[in-house]
């Protein structure tokens, strides 16, 4: 079981030691990620150490709802790509990574060696491509990186606006699908926020859809196969670029319906091929994504996967013959 107040004693010996902190998010930031990093930032703050948060994206592969975050946030917290960084690090920096631990699905996994401590904050499972760091504070039970930070907050006694505790609620409701997956602990985090002045009606801005992305996911809704009477499988066009967001709302889509697991197939660049996989619990999929790559992997309920070099098709294939076998075992 995970101690809070360990991460925070953490947090404050090792960023009274630095000189400034980098907070990195993952590859293509969704609104948990970087509501997380900003709740970092502003420990940081109260501690007396500038902080940056490092976004590497491109913007058109950025999401509505993040984007909207990203300029609302931006003239508070200190945004900034791998080259500016660059231009400010210095050898006492300390470095926190905000729901991802996996080098793999970071924009800079080659300056890991650079930095002397690193603590991961995250909620997702390790393996093989994990961070090596003797400071991973990792919560499986937590929804999101934003409840983990949410309860780091209230520890900190921070003093949370209705701006950034609008922002914590917004990352937990992502990764919650607005608080209809949450646990006990979720609610009552997410309660504690509310009592700070934000609300459910105040992040829906945060959800309001583009029409064209939402017609998007939607037509690879509908491209759905039913594998078994359990497992629904999409696999987009390959001629066809979806946002990471895209393809994660057509999976939850899918899983809305009477079956255990979803799995959703689509192109994110003309070179990679992104899986969203999500489940009831009786299907891991977080050990079938890991069997589709090396990039794959996540929790039995939720997890994903980035290919190279091959078609929708040939993964569409590939990703079937992983699942039948998993709901045999499991029938």
């Amino acid at each position: 079981m995970i101690n809070y107040k360990d991460i925070k004693a953490i947090l404050e010996e090792k960023i009274d030691m630095s000189n400034q902190v980098l907070i990195l998010p993952h590859l293509r930031v969704d609104m948990d990620t970087i509501a997380s990093s900003i709740g970092l930032a502003t420990i940081s703050k109260k501690l007396d150490r500038p902080s940056f948060i490092l976004v590497n994206d491109n913007p058109l592969q950025i999401e509505a709802g993040t984007k909207k975050m990203l300029k609302s946030a931006k003239d508070q917290y200190d945004f900034i790509n791998i080259e500016q960084y660059l231009q400010k690090r210095t050898e006492k920096d300390l470095l926190i990574v905000s729901d991802v631990n996996k080098t793999n699905l970071i924009s800079c996994p080659n300056l890991l060696p650079s930095f002397q401590n690193i603590i991961i904050v995250d909620h997702h499972a390790k393996d093989e491509h994990t961070i090596s760091t003797p400071y991973q504070f990792i919560d499986l039970t937590a929804s999101s990186a934003s409840e983990m930070v949410a309860r780091l907050s209230f520890l900190f006694h921070l003093k949370i606006t209705p701006k950034l505790a609008e922002y914590l609620l917004a990352g937990i409701a992502v990764d919650t699908q607005n608080l209809t997956r949450a646990s006990s602990n979720t609610f009552k985090i997410s309660s504690q926020l509310m009592e700070k002045g934000t609300s459910m009606e105040a992040i829906e801005p945060y959800f309001v859809e583009d029409f064209v992305s939402n017609r998007k996911w939607n037509r690879l809704v509908d491209r759905t196969e039913f594998q078994t009477y359990k497992a629904a499988i999409t696999v987009g066009d390959d001629q066809e670029i979806y946002t990471g967001v895209e393809i994660a709302k057509a999976a939850n889509c899918l899983l809305g319906f009477d079956i255990d697991a979803s799995f959703a197939v689509g192109r994110v660049s003309p070179f990679e091929i992104s899986i969203s996989a999500r489940s009831r619990g009786i299907i891991d999929v977080g050990h079938i994504m890991k069997e589709m790559s090396d990039c794959g992997g996540g929790s039995p309920k939720l997890a994903a996967a980035r290919i190279q070099n091959q078609t929708t098709e040939e993964v569409g294939i590939k990703l079937k013959q992983k699942i039948l076998p998993a709901f045999h075992i499991n029938s």
